[in-house]
């Protein structure tokens, strides 16, 4: 099996093109999807991470933007029709 089924919280930054702390942050609220691997060790299971990206696709400017790690525009529906 050569495809990787969880990722380090850097590698889910990169993947996601956000930056380690905002992961980091995102990861201790809850609100970007993760499994325990012991005391210290957290991993981001890649399906997961794919069915959360889509999921602030489809969710309302005002629910995406109240979180304060969550970039700018995501899940912003406007954004991408002022943008085509």
């Amino acid at each position: 099996m050569s495809q990787r089924i969880l990722l380090r919280p850097t590698e889910a930054a990169e993947v996601l093109g956000l930056s380690r702390s905002t992961v980091y942050r995102l990861l201790k609220d809850g609100v970007l999807p993760s499994v325990s691997l012991g005391r210290r060790g957290v991993r981001v299971p890649v399906d997961r991470l794919y069915e959360w990206v889509k999921g602030l696709a489809v969710e309302t400017r005002a629910s995406a933007s109240e979180h304060p790690c969550v970039p700018e525009g995501v899940g912003d529906a406007r954004s991408q029709e002022d943008n085509p």
